[in-house]
């Protein structure tokens, strides 16, 4: 079984800011793959916001467009997944710009699986737009159904932390297998709704995962506009989901 995780956004919990500018930070989710050119405009610091000045440093904290993870936090998911994912150290600092003595690092998932299959799911649909800069896209409602949300067990297969690509709910979410969730709660990783409902598992399936059954409408959008700057970011980006499902999508 897997579970997605929603960031827990409280008035009791730290939250950053950066100067974004005009960097173009076109994403799928705040822990997915960033865009090779925007990697120059990645902060070295983000200050605490004032409304929540007096909010507690979580293992996980929002940073606007961003995530960041505390050491401890990045030792579990290396203990699961050495070397998979990346890790940018980033400054920490109270809303009067002195610096946080805790260690913290913009986390970045790089293990990208479609796994949701909305074909075996009840109550699921694609009527959801989002991204204005980009707003044909749409995605999944999970959270609208008493039904269960079922997943392809081969296309979960040796996942431990991994975000969507294709299939994936608007929100802050990053997704999780059954040991990696047992270990979060264990050493009480902070920073997440880690009970239900707010927390969602998924049912499995033995059944393999279908790019043009399971996500045909993001399939039509993609290639509708294929050569456009924002659709090859996402590409790029994307890549070992889209090697694996899409390989004529890659230019090289």
């Amino acid at each position: 079984m897997a579970w997605q995780l929603k960031l827990r956004l409280l008035l009791s919990q730290a939250e950053f800011d950066w100067d974004i500018g005009g960097s173009p930070f076109f994403r799928r989710g705040p822990f997915h793959p960033i865009p090779e050119r925007a990697r120059q405009h990645l902060p070295k610091f983000a200050t605490q916001t004032k409304v929540r000045k007096n909010g507690k440093l979580t293992d996980v904290v929002s940073l606007c467009l961003l995530r960041a993870v505390s050491v401890r936090f990045k030792s579990l998911i290396e203990r699961f997944q050495p070397g998979v994912h990346e890790f940018i150290p980033i400054e920490l600092r109270d809303h009067k710009g002195k610096p946080h003595d805790a260690e913290y690092y913009i986390f970045i998932c790089h293990d990208l699986r479609d796994v949701v299959m909305p074909s075996r799911c009840l109550d699921r649909d694609w009527n959801v737009k989002e991204w204005p800069v980009f707003p044909h896209f749409e995605s999944m409602r999970f959270g609208t159904s008493d039904q269960p949300i079922v997943a392809s067990a081969p296309a979960l297969k040796g996942a431990s932390f991994f975000v969507q690509f294709l299939v994936r709910e608007i929100g802050d979410h990053v997704c999780v297998s059954e040991a990696a969730y047992a270990a979060l709660k264990t050493e009480k990783i902070t920073g997440f709704d880690m009970k239900e409902p707010w927390v969602a598992h998924w049912d499995e399936v033995d059944a393999p995962w279908d790019a043009d059954r399971e996500a045909g409408p993001m399939i039509k959008v993609i290639e509708e506009h294929l050569e456009s700057e924002v659709i090859q970011d996402l590409i790029a980006m994307n890549r070992p989901c889209v090697k694996r499902n899409k390989p004529h999508w890659l230019k090289t």
